[in-house]
């Protein structure tokens, strides 16, 4: 059998002697079907009324699902309490895919754990879940929302339960609260490093143009970096001194390093390991 050689590619036209080991690297291949926008939208469509049709076949019902822990605790506490509901419930009459945690039919509430990636930094929900809320909310449904820390403190239990049982709801104040201190927190810390930069630009420690390097530094800017080491008073001679002169004084770690490697009395007296 005669072997044919100097094949022609059908897709990018070059000449080849090895035709079947060019088509694994062929840019001019296409590599499967490119839907349109009209596709995509339709897959979309079909996708959303089969999932209504076979709700059981829903991913959130599937065993590969992710097993929320906090949820899990939960619903064993509410288990151990003789609760009945249904896990992971939805509805084929609904308008959307939507999938309730805990569901509690005879009452018609709805509990949902939620992490943090629920909400946003003010404490609100998202967008998406805050448009399941409301759609629940419209279709006769009393939604609980639970932050997953309060899944296991005790007192939050027993308070779900009594919300439960007399059907009102949950007050959400302290949740909106700890949101607000950890914003308040960040923004707190953000204007602390802000600071520290400024001062550090206006005594020429660093450039101001935001480059850390040794380029360019006057021999009396490294002297105040080094006085400013100096006088923050840690003690430079005992592990993690680094860091409590970043807090202090605002310089970078660089910026430190390059300062003792440019003075030789620093050397001697900073502590580093060998």
């Amino acid at each position: 059998m005669i072997r044919k050689r100097n094949q022609e590619c059908p897709y990018c036209g070059q000449i080849m002697t090895n035709i079947r080991k060019h088509f694994k690297i062929c840019t001019k291949k296409r590599r499967g079907h490119t839907h349109t926008e009209e596709e995509k939208k339709l897959i979309s469509e079909k996708r959303k009324q089969y999932l209504k049709e076979h709700p059981d076949e829903h991913p959130w019902k599937r065993g590969t699902k992710f097993i929320s822990k906090p949820c899990e605790t939960l619903k064993e506490n509410l288990k151990q309490a003789e609760f009945n509901f249904v896990e992971e419930y939805s509805d084929v009459r609904w308008k959307h895919n939507y999938s309730i945690d805990i569901a509690f039919l005879d009452k018609k509430i709805a509990v949902e754990v939620n992490g943090n990636q629920h909400y946003k930094n003010d404490g609100t929900l998202t967008l998406y879940y805050q448009n399941r809320h409301d759609y629940l909310i419209s279709e006769g449904w009393q939604v609980l929302e639970i932050y997953y820390a309060n899944c296991y403190k005790q007192e939050k239990i027993e308070e779900i339960k009594n919300v439960i049982i007399n059907g009102k709801d949950i007050d959400y104040s302290e949740h909106q609260l700890l949101f607000f201190n950890k914003v308040k927190t960040l923004k707190e810390k953000q204007i602390e490093k802000e600071e520290k930069r400024k001062y550090a630009e206006d005594n020429g420690l660093i450039k101001r143009n935001g480059k850390i390097n040794g380029r360019g530094v006057t021999f009396d800017e490294w002297n105040k970096r080094k006085d400013l080491i100096l006088n923050s008073g840690i003690d430079l001679t005992k592990y993690g001194w680094v860091g409590k002169v970043i807090e202090k004084t605002g310089l970078t770690k660089r910026i430190i390093e390059n300062t003792v490697q440019k003075f030789e009395e620093l050397k001697k007296i900073c502590f580093y390991r060998k």
